[in-house]
């Protein structure tokens, strides 16, 4: 099972197609912030490899798919009573283990939504 600290928000867990666990979930045991990839190659005892991707406040319900070419893609919003953003991040498993973005084609918190409804 996957052992993992977070608030009390969703989070989100696949295992990848290289057997490795991948979660994503705020990296934060009290507020929904800093939304973090972790890998796992221990079926989810330890999570050795973090990269952060999003360090604010109010990030939340993150999603994850890999592409056959193993190209991870995670989705979660921010911020959705003030104005409800919708982000993408695509990363690799290179990209975790570095703890840092460092394939070309990668980035992180992209917005690809965003409303100014707010209630």
């Amino acid at each position: 099972p996957a052992t993992y600290t977070t608030c009390s928000s969703r989070s989100f867990a696949i295992r990848l197609a290289s057997g490795r666990l991948l979660a994503v979930f705020n990296d934060d045991p009290a507020v929904r912030r800093n939304m973090t990839a972790a890998l796992s190659d221990d079926d989810g005892a330890t999570w050795t490899h973090k990269l952060l991707l999003d360090p604010r406040q109010e990030t939340s319900y993150p999603d994850i798919v890999q592409a056959e070419d193993g190209t991870i893609y995670i989705i979660h919003d921010h911020a959705r009573y003030q104005g409800g953003y919708i982000l993408v991040s695509r990363i690799t498993e290179r990209d975790i283990e570095a703890g840092r973005l460092v394939d070309p084609a990668s980035y992180a918190s992209r917005i690809v939504s965003h409303t100014k409804n707010v209630r």
